[in-house]
């Protein structure tokens, strides 16, 4: 399924679209989505906001998990004639998608707000952009996508202080 999905991407790339692809897949490499958290979070914490440090740990956290798993499955990325940027790590998960789901998603928690709605299209087109560039799978950038919510969302429920639900009281108790 993975190959069908990218060789049918492959087959529609257009020479008129792709130099934004090429630019937007090297301007959003986790370092620089990491950077974008960072910025982010110092302006939070110029404005006195509570929790100031979150986008830059969630996006760090997701990273550097995506890092881990990349080197313990260690998958390859698809052919190397495929590639229209240089990649030479492991492709499962995508660190790109990663990282920009893991933005989107904080920026999602912290603000509650419709406008976090470019963030989320901005991350799609980040992992669109590596199926296109062709050095990765499909499924890296769908696993890329939930490891990067997944960990925002459990650094934001841990996140010191932060008072997690309670538990529905059972409605019939054991006697």
């Amino acid at each position: 399924m993975d190959a069908t999905i990218l060789d049918a991407i492959i087959a529609h790339r257009s020479p008129a679209l792709t130099p934004a692809v090429v630019a937007l897949t090297q301007s959003t490499r986790p370092f620089f989505i990491l950077v974008a958290g960072g910025g982010l979070s110092a302006f939070l914490a110029y404005r006195r906001y509570a929790r100031a440090s979150f986008p830059l740990v969630a996006v760090g956290a997701a990273w550097a998990a995506s890092s881990a798993i990349k080197q313990l499955v260690g998958r390859a990325r698809p052919d190397a004639a495929l590639h229209l940027v240089a990649e030479h790590n492991y492709s499962f998960p995508s660190g790109h998608a990663t990282a920009s789901f893991a933005l989107a998603m904080a920026l999602t928690l912290y603000f509650r707000s419709w406008w976090t709605l470019p963030a989320w299209l901005l991350a799609v087109l980040v992992g669109a952009s590596r199926l296109y560039v062709g050095v990765h799978w499909p499924s890296d950038v769908l696993a890329g996508a939930a490891l990067g919510v997944g960990v925002a969302a459990a650094a934001w429920a841990l996140w010191p202080g932060q008072k997690l639900p309670d538990a529905p009281a059972p409605e019939n108790p054991p006697e």
